[in-house]
């Protein structure tokens, strides 16, 4: 098999390790995974240094590379086969350039913002827009009159301790807030700071404990499940406040073995924005204004979880325990680790490994595990049946 992925005669290009960080000596700039599958769509050949102990580490980082486009690409077919849990385009409204790219994944225009459809009041026929959408007029009134209720029970506290009170609030009625136009039909847009306060970690500690995670100590809204006695599966968020209590949801997922660890963002929404300069599609990370619509966040978050954890990682998680890559110095999933040298499929790396490496058709015979010659494009396939399984 040879190495088909760089221009011929092209200098690699240097690229040193330090901690967590990774550095593009040619560019003198930070460089992440993307940056790196980049080059490898551009044939750029590059060599990953680490810089303290000079290890060559640029299997590991293609091993890292390929199971990140093989993840991402997984949770886009879930997104789009409309697998997961909640279609949560389906409860905002967006105001601004939208463009359509597949079933439920949309690209976010420059200066398009959303709302959540709970925080629009419509006073006469609902606009077609709406209709479509999972709108109810009384969950929009029902959630108004508990926010209002919050904020009076707030600044009847603030003038308690003697603070300047808002006396506007006794008066708010359901005509309150922004006047806009949907589909022609005037409506009105509630404040999201009206909005009861949202237990994040409560609602977070529902969904992961049950799937065996646990916090990790010391470390805030990060969370981790022992799978063995040096093998763990991660996920961490992050509520970056925007302004008061609105707040953006970021969330990923790692797999760590020994010293290791890869780390993926998780797409538990169809909404996307474009990175120019990284020419790919990145997910917008979703602004939390209700309850409700973080609840939903957090449950699609919880079935991705156990989507990859009881599949791919558990392959991974085999091959790196019973397979040796290249000497005892570098430990990594064989299988994997050969898939993303050459660009290939799995099914093909272990073809060639069969071929050349008999020891692991022993391998496959002798130890209990999953189908390695499963590719994780055939995964990709099987999601319905994943599903099932849960």
């Amino acid at each position: 098999m040879t190495d088909s992925n760089f221009a011929a005669g092209s200098a690699p290009v240097i690229i040193k390790k330090n901690g967590d960080r990774l550095i593009d000596t040619s560019l003198n700039t930070f460089a992440t995974l993307n940056t790196l599958s980049l080059y490898l769509k551009q044939n750029q050949k590059f060599v990953v240094i680490d810089e303290r102990s000079g290890e060559d580490l640029t299997r590991d980082v293609l091993m890292r590379i390929n199971l990140q486009a093989d993840t991402l690409d997984l949770m886009r077919t879930l997104v789009r086969e409309n697998r997961l849990p909640h279609d949560l385009l389906d409860h905002h409204w967006f105001r601004g350039t939208v463009r359509n790219i597949g079933p439920h994944e949309i690209v976010l225009g420059q200066g398009c913002d959303y709302f959540p459809v709970d925080s629009i009041k419509v006073f006469d026929a609902i606009p077609a827009t709406l209709a479509k959408k999972d709108y109810s007029r009384a969950r929009v009134t029902e959630r108004f009159q508990r926010s209002k209720q919050h904020a009076l029970e707030k600044n009847q506290a603030r003038v308690a301790a003697g603070k300047k009170g808002n006396d506007r609030l006794e008066g708010l009625t359901e005509d309150y807030g922004l006047r806009i136009e949907i589909d022609g039909i005037a409506c009105r847009l509630h404040d999201s700071w009206l909005d009861e306060a949202i237990p994040h970690k409560k609602i977070i500690d529902a969904v992961l404990k049950p799937l065996g995670y646990a916090n990790v100590k010391g470390e805030k809204n990060r969370y981790q499940k022992q799978v063995s006695e040096t093998e763990f599966l991660t996920c961490s968020f992050d509520l970056h406040a925007l302004w008061g209590r609105v707040r953006e949801l970021r969330a990923s997922m790692g797999y760590r073995w020994g010293e290791k660890q890869v780390v993926f963002p998780l797409i538990y929404w169809g909404a996307f924005n474009w990175i120019e300069w990284m020419k790919v599609e990145n997910m917008n990370p979703m602004t939390i204004t209700t309850e409700r619509i973080f609840t939903m966040a957090i449950d699609n978050i919880g079935f991705l979880l156990t989507i990859l954890g009881s599949e791919l990682f558990r392959a991974l998680a085999y091959c790196s325990e019973r397979a040796e890559y290249c000497g005892s110095a570098q430990r990594a999933p064989l299988i994997v680790g050969v898939a993303s040298e050459h660009r290939c499929s799995c099914a093909a790396a272990l073809s060639w490994l069969k071929a050349n490496r008999p020891n692991v058709q022993e391998l496959e015979e002798t130890h209990e595990g999953p189908d390695l010659t499963n590719s994780l494009s055939r995964r990709r396939r099987e999601v319905g049946c994943w599903k099932s399984k849960l």
